[in-house]
């Protein structure tokens, strides 16, 4: 046991002061780590010098050993300290490169990212901003980062943080994960929802950072969440077309494994059944995941006629861009009439919806961008104040009107029989 300096290797006069510390419960390896950076650069610990064991450090700091593993691991990949099978730790020859200096008020200074922190309440928070963009695809998240961007930059002068965006693409994590290794925020925002971002939020928890997600994808992790409620986006949506008229209701939406489509996809047949409409399956038009550029001139365009014609749908709800997209093709080469022949409520708001669809400005449920930039603000402030339960917030989605929408009539019934 070690309660002295009687008791203890000579190293250890100096680490002492951690058994005082009070540890953050979600940054401890961090600031663990930049405690023990500190000392080695001090130079009062020479290369080759034996350096404390993880139990050691457990029982000073009160740390599980989990947690003091992940902060002496990355020393010792950085050259800090080196481990020699069956005989301990030692001190590293970096620490005996690197010489001591003093600032001018006797203390040593330290690397930015590895001195510890004033205490969160005294200071301002750098939040890192995750958000891969796909070059490449047309309806990639282009739409959707700068309005939440635009809600955290009105938020961040009185939540008292200021926003960086970390680097980062979609072939690769490791980029992003290097940068929180040598520059680490307070906290991360993830605006992403490709498979790399999740990868860089479990390397950021791994260091102890705060993590929020903004948008459904983050509903099956364990980090903090806001995102759209998409149940009452879909009320409002079902509602527009029952309240113009219409009864014969069918969706079209992307099969992607993702968690808003069985949320919109569940929400559609449960609100068809709240207005007494039969919800049998037959109401869902699949589209695969990826749309190849002739998505409407093909297969799918020709299934998509015989599926309206065979359940004689007056209306149609697309539950994403990708299925706007198509719908827009198909309207643009003639092969369906909105509103004349079908009306028309689309989730996800985009400028180029006119455009997609010849002129004609959808009927929108608009997911509520800015304010979920406002509130994962929000949660970063409640998280600074030492909340740390999981909050999970949904924001209500709007409903703004175009010229897609209009009831159903004779020359409606006509048209379908064409199709």
């Amino acid at each position: 046991m070690l309660h002295s300096t009687a008791d203890i290797p000579a190293y250890s006069t100096h680490l002492l002061t951690l058994s005082s510390k009070q540890f953050p419960s979600r940054r401890a390896a961090y600031q663990l780590r930049a405690e023990l950076v500190q000392l080695l650069r001090s130079g009062k610990l020479a290369a080759g010098e034996p350096f404390p064991t993880d139990d050691e450090l457990a029982e000073l700091t009160r740390l599980s050993r989990s947690t003091v593993r992940r902060a002496v691991s990355t020393l010792a990949s950085d050259g800090w300290i080196e481990r020699q099978a069956g005989r301990g730790s030692f001190v590293g020859s970096r620490a005996a490169s690197e010489e001591p200096s003093t600032n001018g008020n006797g203390h040593t200074p330290v690397a930015s990212h590895e001195v510890e922190r004033a205490p969160a309440s005294a200071r301002r928070w750098r939040v890192g901003v995750l958000s891969f963009w796909d070059v490449d695809d047309q309806l990639a998240g282009h739409w959707f980062t700068p309005t939440v961007l635009d809600g955290l930059a009105q938020a961040s002068t009185e939540q008292a943080f200021s926003v960086e965006m970390l680097p980062t693409n979609t072939v690769s994590a490791v980029p992003t994960m290097r940068s929180l290794d040598e520059h680490p925020p307070d906290a991360i925002i993830s605006l992403s929802a490709y498979a790399a971002g999740n990868m860089v939020l479990a390397h950021a928890q791994l260091h102890g950072l705060q993590a929020v997600g903004v948008g459904t994808t983050y509903l099956d992790t364990d980090v903090h969440v806001v995102c759209e409620d998409n149940a009452q986006g879909m009320k409002l949506a079902v509602d527009r077309l029952v309240e113009a008229g219409h009864r014969k209701i069918g969706f079209v939406v992307q099969r992607a494994p993702a968690l808003w489509v069985f949320e919109r996809h569940e929400a559609f047949e449960d609100r068809l059944r709240t207005h007494g409409v039969d919800a049998d399956g037959t109401n869902i038009f699949w589209l695969p995941r990826d749309r190849p550029d002739d998505f409407a001139r093909g297969d799918y365009g020709i299934r998509f006629k015989q599926w309206v014609q065979r359940n004689g749908w007056t209306a149609i709800i697309s539950g994403n861009l990708g299925a706007l997209h198509f719908l827009g093709d198909l309207q643009r080469a003639g092969r369906i009439r909105v509103p004349d022949e079908l009306s028309l409520v689309t989730f996800d708001q985009v400028p180029s919806a006119a455009l997609w669809l010849g002129g004609v400005q959808p009927d929108t449920v608009e997911i509520p961008l800015r304010e979920m930039g406002l509130r994962a603000a929000s949660v970063l402030g409640r998280l600074r104040s030492g909340d740390h339960e999981r909050i999970v917030e949904r924001v209500p989605c709007t409903l703004s009107t175009g010229s897609s929408v209009q009831q159903p009539n004779s020359s409606q019934k006509t048209n379908r029989a064409s199709l």
